[in-house]
């Protein structure tokens, strides 16, 4: 069984266990029987699949392997895996396509599928409704696939290891949240100058420390009394699929993410002035002018790794990162989101300098901001409330660009988005000013529209106010 709702922009994800139940293992063998069937009319021979840690992903994973080989189509089993060393598998000679079972960083009781095909290129949208109707009309394949196994975790640590040079020793925490990065902890740094302190490391499918999402400070609190706890240059977190990371600094202050791909996006222009750099709707205005004050052309875009992605590849894009802790590098890399190799090229750009890590970050333009609030709504009205929020800010004087749902600008450097989550059934807000004064302002206007809308959450937003 099954719901459609499943079926998300980019990716498959839903309630795996518990009340409710989304999907289950027999979605699971359909699933493989649909998607190979797809893969092998698209002209892909060779399936890599991988799964995270979560209590049902060995059985999905089984499950889906068997529905595919059912088809024809040849699939290998890499095990515990990554995202990001699933992206890369189906970069190499032996493999056109892939599949992840993983639900990144939802709660445990969920679970899902990541779809690649040659080179990672995401497969989402249309075709994965494509895949949706195949099931529900039982339109599949027949044939006999070959199924093997392969432990590719060397060849890829080995890989993003060869592209960078640690310059000195240096001493980082790095808590993979019980989730999949865990067990390659070692592989990862094996290099001599970085001296690691785990945290979190031992597998636990159910996340009992914190939730597998290194984009809200609220997770990132053990990180950061652990880094002064040891005196860490620096600490790490990953979400659960290690797709995500974001970061603290020598004192354990968070950093929101969209700052740390204003370092990224530095380090790049450094090398390529001129070039784009592609990031998505909710990041800051503070990182688009930076962009632009290093020699580069801002690019605000759709929020979704598998958006991102096919768009710089359509554009020829170097570079792009997200808020929610994705990262793209195509400067000598793949292109896709690798929040492994993201992590190791910071350890590369810090051992470059002699200043703290909280010195990457001086000299930013001071903002008033919030995280991204993301709110249950009913899934059915998620694009009446988008539609109506574009025609309310723009009755309140706002320039209101249709960048994934509504991106609503008051002036140079303040702004607010409204968008519908493609993974949840939530809407998704957020709010920026340097304007102390401003911000408030704005606060009121979202309190104002969810209240005519009669949408819930008005004191929560209102506590927002400075």
């Amino acid at each position: 069984m099954f719901s459609e709702k499943i079926f998300r922009t980019y990716d498959i994800r839903g309630k795996a266990m518990g009340d409710e139940i989304e999907m289950d293992a027999e979605f699971a063998f359909n699933f493989g029987k649909a998607c190979a069937s797809f893969l092998l009319k698209k002209g892909c021979k060779s399936l890599v699949c991988g799964r995270d840690v979560r209590l049902t992903s060995e059985e999905f994973q089984s499950k889906f392997i068997e529905g595919a080989l059912s088809t024809g189509l040849d699939v290998t089993n890499i095990g515990i895996c990554p995202s990001p060393m699933l992206y890369f598998a189906s970069s190499q000679d032996e493999f056109d396509c892939g599949v992840n079972v993983t639900a990144s960083h939802n709660p445990y009781i969920y679970n899902g599928f990541k779809v690649v095909g040659n080179n990672a290129h995401s497969i989402f949208g249309d075709d994965l409704q494509t895949m949706k109707e195949m099931i529900q009309n039982q339109d599949f394949l027949v044939g006999e696939g070959k199924y093997s196994e392969m432990d590719i975790s060397d060849r890829y640590f080995d890989y993003i290891n060869s592209k960078v040079t640690i310059h000195k020793k240096i001493k980082i925490v790095v808590d993979t949240a019980n989730a999949v990065l865990g067990p390659f902890l070692d592989k990862m740094f094996k290099n001599p100058n970085i001296e690691i302190v785990k945290l979190y490391d031992q597998v636990d499918g159910r996340f009992p420390n914190r939730a597998p999402n290194p984009q809200y400070a609220k997770d990132m609190v053990d990180l950061s009394d652990k880094v002064r706890e040891v005196g860490a240059d620096f600490g790490i977190g990953f979400d659960g699929d290690a797709d995500r990371v974001g970061a603290v600094d020598e004192n354990g202050k968070f950093y929101t993410l969209d700052f740390l791909v204003a370092i990224f996006a530095r380090d790049f222009l450094s090398r390529n002035p001129g070039s784009k750099v592609v990031f998505d709707a909710k990041c800051s205005k503070v990182l688009e002018n930076d962009i632009k004050e290093n020699g580069g052309i801002p690019v605000r875009y759709k929020t979704g790794h598998s958006l991102i992605e096919q768009y710089m590849h359509q554009e020829n894009i170097k570079f792009g990162g997200e808020m929610s802790g994705h990262y793209f590098f195509g400067e000598d890399y793949f292109g896709f989101d690798d929040a492994m190799y993201a992590a190791l090229k910071l350890y590369e750009m810090y051992s470059q300098y002699d200043k703290s890590y909280s010195e990457f970050f001086a000299g930013y333009r001071k903002m008033f901001n919030t995280p991204e609030f993301r709110y249950p709504v009913d899934a059915s009205k998620k694009p009446l409330y988008v539609a109506k929020s574009k025609e309310f800010f723009e009755s309140k004087g706002a320039v209101v660009k249709d960048i994934d749902g509504s991106f609503a600008e008051f002036d140079d450097f303040s702004w607010g988005t409204f968008r519908a989550s493609n993974t949840e059934d939530k809407i998704s807000m957020r709010i920026e000013s340097d304007s102390k004064e401003t911000f408030n302002k704005i606060i009121d206007l979202y309190v104002e529209f969810f209240e005519q809308e009669g949408i819930p959450y008005v004191e929560e937003i209102s506590s927002m106010k400075l």
